[in-house]
């Protein structure tokens, strides 16, 4: 290969990398939920994915429980894939689903850098609190975060 074929063929990597990273690329995500204690979940039908664009972190789960929490606690979201730069206020919305009894839908609470819980609309209390319920074997957590990403 001469010298001119081989500067454009690294050029033409060189772009397409640039590209991807501009982009940003989903990646795979392994949150940890916790209600008083850790809580096990399957990915099977589910995903936990983010993407990082500049300073900026979408991420995106819907998995299914197969452990159990302790009612009287907050659902805790935590394992993020990067800190969160600003710890108070709401960075999203999610849905968990009680197969027991109902689904509720609420925003996603900063609660430090790593971690959120998610409140119904109007609460002030964590889902598990507000309404009291524990998290069973095949209730659904499915939420969509976005964050700045602290340096």
């Amino acid at each position: 290969m001469n010298d001119g074929r081989l500067l454009y063929d690294l050029q033409q990597r060189i772009g397409r990398l640039e590209a991807q990273i501009e982009t940003g690329r989903w990646e795979d995500w392994i949150p940890t939920i916790t209600q008083s204690s850790s809580v096990t979940y399957t990915l099977t039908s589910g995903f936990a994915r983010y993407v990082l664009s500049d300073r900026t972190i979408t991420a995106r789960m819907r998995v299914g429980i197969t452990g159990s929490g302790v009612a009287g606690n907050a659902i805790i979201i935590g394992g993020l894939p990067y800190d969160i730069s600003d710890v108070t206020g709401d960075i999203g919305i999610a849905r968990i689903v009680d197969t027991g009894s109902a689904s509720y839908v609420g925003s996603c609470n900063v609660q430090n850098a790593t971690s959120f819980q998610v409140v119904r609309d109007g609460g002030s209390s964590g889902i598990g609190i507000a309404p009291n319920f524990a998290l069973a074997s095949g209730d659904v957590i499915a939420l969509l975060v976005a964050y700045e990403v602290s340096l």
